[in-house]
């Protein structure tokens, strides 16, 4: 019999995802989903990395994405920081009011300007305070 394991989102994935929507409401985003599983067989996301905010059937570009993704060697503490906030609604509200969701940087906007983080390290150290 197959297990299944729950499934987790933390609050600097949910902001991301959100900001990264926010900022393009024109269009449909995506991205990457970073996880952790502990030994309860559950799965925590714990972060999102955004890619891009077009139409995306350019299979070079995605591979280039997941390339530069993978060879990050940062991304392997992110899950350290895993915290939970019960009050993530409230901070969503203030940081949308704030209008925070410019700040993020998808891979999209990285080919326009290779100097622009889409891995977003400093707006994640922000979310997080």
């Amino acid at each position: 019999m197959e297990m299944s394991a729950a499934v987790h989102i933390g609050e600097l994935a949910f902001l991301k995802m959100v900001l990264h929507a926010a900022k393009h409401p024109e269009s449909s985003v995506n991205g990457i989903l970073l996880s952790d599983q502990n030994c309860d067989s559950q799965i925590i996301i714990t972060d999102y990395i955004p890619l891009f905010h077009s139409v995306i059937n350019l299979t070079p570009m995605l591979e280039t994405a997941l390339y530069h993704v993978s060879q990050n060697s940062c991304l392997s503490k992110l899950n350290d920081r895993y915290t939970f906030n019960p009050n993530v609604n409230k901070k969503l509200k203030e940081i949308l009011h704030l209008k925070v969701h410019r700040q993020i940087v998808d891979f999209d906007d990285h080919l326009n300007d290779v100097n622009c983080d889409f891995l977003n390290l400093q707006l994640s150290k922000s979310l997080c305070v």
